[in-house]
Formats: structure tokens, C-alpha cells, sequence
């Protein structure tokens, strides 16, 4: 069947979304209106006010790509050090002038819980974000102000919650200014991009659905300059949990030093490759001419190249913007291989095995 034609049945598009990952991602804009709600509710406790002199988000996975794109939203307002970490471990500074997130959608990520309690081992001010689980459990018994996310969620697809949960905080604490039109504009946008690009609408005027048409079959190289960073990083984890295909990411400058000679090797399959070039306002003029120069350069040796644009007004829903045009082509192009995109089998085998190995 045609890519055009098989992206167009409605009927084959639900059998192979048998878990319901595509209305996860067109619902996202009430899931963020269901997370201000969260974020406006939040009454911090006394012990977490005082002197702060950086900010640390512990989470792996689906959990940690909310704090990715806070990193990058905040990158010119947050007048803090502000660091994700993805490890057991945490860093050596961390102290009772940080603060710390512990970010778990499940509460039980190993890595996570057990950041969580080094960091409290090292006296800092934690705040726990999860929908239940271990760290709600721990987070009660040991006095820890903890957040409460709804449950039912892929992690992945909790993206609002744990995003908007922490920006509330932030904005408790006075680290920032507040941030309400910003999400209400995302969740906007949100809602206009679920219009122009949701399964209803053909392929023939459904940008999402043409790209996954053109990725099909092809390795993908996703760039953007170093303020998208996390999405180029989001792109590339949905490709592998909703499409269970591999990609490669990088940003520029940094390509442009070392990865672009690497493209000398394709010349003879550069059938087999795309790149897709992620663009926003925020990537700066110069950074914008290096995007402009290299993906000419990988045009003119007959690379595919695509390129995608951040909606919207602001800063935040321009990176909630690529965030889901990235999502819904990851469905799509599930729906071309003919996988479901919710189930992670491997990953939930690799944590069986360690969850064994500890018994």
C-alpha cells in the first residue's frame, strides 16, 4: 500500500495504535492546560526558600526531556546554573544551596531514586515529581516536598506535566517571572498544529504525514542549532520509543567541525540518509547562515534534506511546537513500518534483567 494511502486509513492507522499513542500527542494542549493548574496549585514549604546557587534536574528518559527544554527556554533568563543529570551519580557540588528535582514520571526509575537520595544525603533543597511510585513513597516518609502528576501516561508522553510542574516552582521560588502566557500560547499552538497535521487531515496537504513518507526506509540525521538542543535530542528518542528506528543528532556549530567530513563516506548511498534540519528564531544569524551553508552543501552532493520551522511567538512554544511536529511524524512513520508505538519491550526487558539481578 502507498504511504499517502495507508497514512489516509483511518481504520489501519487505529489497529496499529492500539494503545492510543496519537491522541496522547493532540492532546497535548489540554495536558498542558490540565498542568497550569497543577503549576498554579503549588504551595512551596518554608525549608525550600533561602539562598539557591544552582538548579539541578535528575530524571533519565521521558522524564528528563522536560528539563532538556527548560534548559534551553530559560538559557537567557535563569541567572543560575542550571544542569541535567542523567546518572546514579550526582555532581560533587551539590549542596543545601541546591536545588534539586527529582524527575520520575513512574516514580521508580532506579537511576533517579537513587540520585535522590544522595542528594538529600548532601542536605539540598529536593523537590520530587512524579505520578506515584517509589519517590512519592520516599518523599513522604522523609518530610521532601513531592509533586503528584497524573497517571496513565507512556513517560514520554507526560511531557507537559513534568515541565510546567517545575516552572511552577521556579516561579514560586522567585527565580523567574511568570510564565502563564507563554503555556497558554503553547497550548495554542498546540491546538492549531493538531488541526493542520492530525490523522483527518489528507496526505496531500499533511506536512507531518508527507515527512514521514520521505524518512521511510532512510537513517535520518536530525540537526539544529545548540538553543534546540533539546529537540533535536526529543526527535531523536521518538524515532527509537514510537518508530523503533535509530537516528543520529548533532548541533551546530559543533557539526560544522568535525561530523560534516563525514558525509564524504555517503556519496555512493546517499539514497539511504536524510537530513532534516530543525529551524527557530532563537538559532542567531550566524548559527543560521552555518544551518543555510550546510544544508545546501548536503543538497548539492543529493542528500534529501527537510526542513522544519518553530510556531508560534514565543520561546516556549516555539520548542513545544518542533516537540510535536517531531511526536506526530515519529506516529506516522510507526504507522508506515506497521508498529505500534507505545509498547518499549526492549527497554522494559533491559530493566526486568536488572530488577532481577538485584533479587
Amino acid at each position: 500500500m502507498k504511504p499517502e494511502k495507508r497514512l489516509d486509513n483511518i481504520k489501519l492507522m487505529e489497529r496499529v495504535d492500539s494503545h492510543g499513542m496519537c491522541s496522547r500527542i493532540l492532546g497535548l494542549s489540554d495536558q498542558i492546560a490540565d498542568a497550569l493548574d497543577i503549576a498554579k496549585g503549588i504551595r512551596l514549604p518554608k525549608r525550600l526558600k533561602g539562598n539557591i546557587s544552582e538548579v539541578i534536574f535528575s530524571g533519565v528518559g521521558g522524564s528528563a526531556i522536560g528539563a532538556d527544554l527548560l534548559k534551553s527556554y530559560l538559557a537567557r533568563d535563569l541567572g543560575l546554573p542550571l544542569l541535567v543529570n542523567r546518572d546514579y551519580e550526582i555532581p560533587a557540588f551539590t549542596g543545601n544551596s541546591t536545588l534539586f528535582f527529582a524527575l520520575s514520571y513512574s516514580g521508580n526509575t532506579e537511576e533517579t531514586v537513587t540520585a535522590y537520595k544522595r542528594a538529600k544525603k548532601r542536605g539540598a533543597k529536593i523537590v520530587a515529581i512524579s505520578s506515584g511510585g517509589k519517590l512519592e513513597a520516599l518523599a513522604g516518609k522523609d518530610a521532601i516536598f513531592h509533586i503528584k502528576i497524573p497517571q496513565g501516561y507512556p513517560p514520554r508522553a507526560a511531557i507537559s506535566f513534568l515541565t510546567i510542574a517545575a516552572l511552577g516552582v521556579l516561579r514560586r521560588m522567585a527565580l523567574i517571572s511568570d510564565r502563564s502566557q507563554d503555556i497558554r500560547e503553547t497550548a495554542d499552538v498546540f491546538k492549531k498544529m493538531a488541526l493542520l497535521m492530525g490523522p483527518s487531515v489528507p496526505f496531500s496537504s499533511n506536512e507531518a504525514k508527507r515527512a514521514a513518507a520521505e524518512i521511510n526506509g532512510r537513517f535520518p540525521f536530525l540537526y539544529g542549532a545548540e538553543s534546540l538542543a533539546s529537540v533535536v535530542t526529543r526527535w531523536r528518542c521518538q524515532f527509537a520509543e514510537n518508530s523503533k528506528i535509530l537516528s543520529s543528532s548533532n548541533v551546530l556549530p559543533e557539526m560544522n567541525h568535525n561530523e560534516i567530513e563525514g558525509w564524504e563516506s555517503f556519496r555512493k548511498s546517499k539514497d539511504s540518509f536524510i537530513a532534516l534540519f530543525l529551524r527557530c528564531r532563537c538559532e542567531g544569524e550566524r548559527v543560521a547562515r552555518r544551518l543555510d551553508i550546510t544544508k545546501d552543501l548536503l543538497s548539492g552532493r543529493g542528500v534529501k534534506t527537510v526542513e522544519f520551522t518553530a510556531r508560534g511567538r514565543g520561546r516556549l512554544s516555539g520548542l513545544f511546537s518542533l516537540v510535536f511536529t517531531g511526536d506526530i511524524i515519529s506516529f506516522y512513520l510507526a504507522v508506515l513500518r506497521g508498529v505500534d508505538p507505545t509498547p518499549i519491550d526492549t527497554i522494559t526487558l533491559l530493566k526486568d534483567k536488572l530488577v532481577k539481578e538485584k533479587t
